[in-house]
């Protein structure tokens, strides 16, 4: 559920403009800047707080617009009120850039008037995070590629393909030279109904690998682990980021005590219930909204427990505890996720709600639908690519950088 209510009281004929445009001919590098100059829209929010109602104020004026306000807040009084908003496309991109950087609830008003206006602020998030030793820059105009590795026998894609220390060295370098930025490594698998396995047994898979390919490889080590134990003896072996399915849910929060020690980037993902229930029947009254606030909650724990806000990543949890609808909505609302000011990671790789929707094909079979909904995520805001295809999906996004950037 939006938190303002916003209403688009008039707009310019965006069409006619761009028509009028392209019939003078103009430049391609002019047309877009003379575009969101030649639009004009005039905004009225409901039952906005007055300090936020005073900032926004500010901002418009110093960016060439206008905001019409109350006396209660050029008064300063406590209390809401309404704002009516007009300016130029352009104007209101510039505000909107301001404000996702502020607190008091900015970022989530910034993201509604960029869906309301039709403002793109996806291209813009470009975050810095050290992991380890390496730094790594995260956008949605150059995404990362997480590269999966599966050290287990029973994940539905590639269970049982490398099980050993070899097998697996030698696919995380085959992921590497095609293109992966992370390699995350894993050695129980999360699929719906999957068994749960002892840290030991754990520890036993994944360590020589990790062990092995940190002397290898030149990118970070990522451990796909719930247990704070298995994470712990992970990052003594080289790993320097931690992917935690359960959102640091997992004894009470351990995994962010633990990040914050070893002061590492952790991965908050978002899953209903655990792998074995997950799927059975899982149901929402607000999907995103409820994801929305299950971030709050997580982000406020890990930040309580020493973690540096700069280095939390959140994944929505395609497939964890959602059905082909709620992965949908998410999907169609992934760029609302950017108001927490995070990167955000999508894993959708080979997974079942392909299948749901273009027909029961094996995982393998499903790399159109992977790189389809890569692609999407990417031009709604991801910043960080889980996939078991790393040369597929990296030659799809460079293709579609290529084009997009022409078009511009």
């Amino acid at each position: 559920m939006d938190k303002y209510k916003i209403t688009v009281i008039s707009e310019t004929d965006r069409e006619m403009v761009k028509k009028q445009l392209q019939n003078i001919r103009i430049s391609p590098e002019y047309f877009w800047g003379l575009l969101a100059k030649n639009i004009f829209q005039i905004v009225r929010i409901e039952e906005l707080d007055n300090r936020v109602a005073a900032i926004l104020k500010q901002e418009m004026l110093a960016a060439g617009g206008e905001a019409a306000v109350s006396r209660e807040v050029a008064n300063f009084r406590r209390g809401k009120s309404a704002v009516l908003l007009s300016g130029t496309l352009k104007t209101y991109k510039i505000v909107l850039e301001k404000l996702r950087k502020q607190p008091f609830g900015l970022r989530d008003l910034a993201h509604q008037l960029s869906y309301h206006l039709r403002i793109d602020l996806t291209g813009t998030q470009v975050y810095e995070l050290k992991c380890g030793r390496y730094n790594l820059t995260l956008s949605p105009q150059k995404p990362l590629l997480m590269g999966i590795l599966n050290v287990t026998p029973d994940s539905f894609s590639d269970g049982g393909k490398y099980l050993t220390q070899r097998e697996a060295v030698n696919h995380a370098h085959y992921l590497a030279a095609n293109g992966a930025d992370i390699i995350d490594i894993g050695g129980e698998s999360t699929r719906p109904g999957a068994r749960k396995i002892s840290e030991k047994e754990e520890i036993r898979r994944i360590i020589p690998v990790v062990e092995k390919l940190n002397s290898q490889i030149k990118i970070p080590i990522s451990v796909d682990t719930y247990k704070p134990k298995v994470a712990e003896v992970a990052i003594k072996a080289g790993a320097c980021l931690i992917n935690d399915v359960t959102g640091l849910r997992y004894e009470n929060g351990a995994m962010a005590t633990l990040a914050a020690r070893y002061d590492l980037p952790v991965i908050i993902m978002h899953m209903k219930g655990n792998p074995r229930m997950m799927q059975l029947n899982p149901y929402y009254q607000d999907t995103v909204g409820e994801i929305k606030r299950f971030f709050e909650s997580r982000i406020k724990l890990a930040i309580s427990r020493g973690v540096n806000e700069k280095k939390i990543i959140l994944d929505p949890g395609i497939g964890f505890g959602k059905t082909l609808q709620h992965n949908l909505e998410i999907f169609n609302r992934l760029s609302e996720f950017l108001s927490f000011g995070r990167p955000i990671l999508v894993g959708p790789s080979r997974k079942s709600f392909i299948a749901a929707i273009v027909g029961n094909i094996p995982p393998q079979k499903r790399e159109g639908g992977t790189i389809a909904s890569c692609l999407w995520s990417v031009l709604n805001g991801a910043s960080i690519l889980r996939v078991h295809d790393v040369a597929l999906v990296r030659q799809a996004l460079l293709v579609f950088k290529s084009i997009s950037t022409e078009r511009r």
